[in-house]
C-alpha cells in the first residue's frame, strides 16, 4: 500500500531552472575572500578589491540628498497605467539623458522602459527579440553574469570573440564577420551584438571608430545592437569625444541603414541599456533603464 510519501524520482527543477544554479563567475567566490584582507599601509600585500562596482563612500551624501527630495507620490502604490515604468520617472530620465550623454538627440519618455535591474531588462529584451538557439556576439572578456542573462530563460547562445581595435574600422568589421561566420558554421544565427562600454571587466573605452564600424556592420546585416552603457555619463574618453556626439553619429548611421524606432517593424534596433544603480552609485536600487 502506497503511503504517498515515496521519494520523487523526477527532477524537481526544469532545465531552465537547473541552468540558474550553475555557479556564478569566479569573482563571486573571490570577492568575500579578498575582503578579509584589504590593502593598507600596514599591509601592502593586502588586496585592492575592484571586482564589484559598489561605491560606499558616497552613501551618506546620497542619503542626505534623497531625504530632501519630493515626497513619494501616491500613484506609485497602485498598478501603473503602463508596465514600462512610472511616467514621471521616465520623463525625469529622459530629461537627464538629453542633458548628459544624449545631447542634441530628442529622447521621448515613451521610448524608455524602467525595470528591476539591467539584468532583467536583458532577459526580457532577448526574450521578445529572438528565438532559442540564436547567438549574441559579445566582445571578450565580458561580464560573466551575461551568460545567465542570455541562457537561463531565453536560451540564447553567447558568442564571445576578441575585439582588437588596432586594425581600425576594417579590422573591426573583419572580426565581426569572422565571428558571425564561425557561428553560422555551427548552425547558430547571429541575433545581436552586446557591447559593454566601458568594457567590463577591462574598463577600457572603445574608440568612436570601433563603435561606429560595429554599428554599421550590424545595421547592414539586420543585427540588433544592444549597448550596455552602465556608467557612460560619468566617463569622457578623449579618443571617443563627447558621448553625445558619438550617440548622434550612431543615430545617423542607424537611420541611414533602415533603422526605425518602432517595435512593430522588423528592422534592426539600436538599444541602450543603463544600470541606474551604477550611474548614481546606489547599488541596492537594482534599477535598469532601456532606451530605444
Amino acid at each position: 500500500m502506497s503511503s504517498g510519501f515515496e521519494s520523487i524520482s523526477k527532477p524537481v527543477l526544469s532545465s531552465r531552472g537547473s541552468r540558474a544554479f550553475v555557479p556564478a563567475g569566479p569573482y563571486r567566490r573571490a570577492f568575500p575572500i579578498a575582503k578579509q584582507r584589504p590593502w593598507s599601509m600596514d599591509d601592502p600585500d593586502g588586496n585592492i578589491v575592484a571586482v564589484v562596482a559598489e561605491n560606499k563612500l558616497s552613501t551618506n551624501l546620497l542619503l542626505e540628498r534623497m531625504s530632501k527630495c519630493t515626497p513619494i507620490p501616491p500613484d506609485v502604490m497602485v498598478y501603473p497605467s503602463s508596465y514600462s515604468g512610472q511616467m514621471n520617472l521616465r520623463k525625469a530620465f529622459a530629461s537627464m539623458l538629453e542633458a548628459t550623454f544624449m545631447q542634441e538627440i530628442p529622447v521621448s519618455a515613451e521610448n524608455i522602459i524602467v525595470q528591476a535591474g539591467a539584468g532583467a531588462l536583458l532577459d526580457n529584451l532577448f526574450w521578445v527579440l529572438g528565438e532559442p538557439g540564436q547567438g549574441i556576439l559579445v566582445p571578450a572578456p565580458y561580464y560573466p553574469q551575461f551568460d545567465k542573462d542570455l541562457t537561463v530563460k531565453c536560451e540564447m547562445v553567447p558568442l564571445p570573440f576578441v575585439l582588437d581595435e588596432s586594425g581600425g574600422a576594417d579590422g573591426v568589421t573583419q572580426q565581426l564577420s569572422a565571428a558571425a561566420a564561425d557561428a553560422e558554421a555551427r548552425g547558430v544565427t547571429v541575433l545581436a551584438l552586446l557591447l559593454t562600454n566601458p568594457n567590463n571587466p577591462l574598463g577600457i573605452m572603445y574608440s568612436r571608430t570601433t563603435l561606429l564600424a560595429a554599428l554599421e556592420w550590424c545595421m547592414e546585416r539586420g543585427v540588433h545592437v544592444v549597448r550596455w552603457d552602465g556608467c557612460l555619463p560619468t566617463f569622457l574618453c578623449t579618443s571617443c569625444g563627447p558621448p553625445a556626439r558619438r550617440h548622434k553619429q550612431e543615430q545617423v548611421i542607424a537611420k541611414a541603414s533602415g533603422y526605425q524606432p518602432c517595435w512593430c517593424t522588423a528592422k534592426p534596433r539600436l538599444l541602450c541599456v543603463c544600470t541606474i544603480d551604477c550611474l548614481m552609485f546606489v547599488h541596492g536600487w537594482m534599477d535598469g533603464l532601456l532606451v530605444e
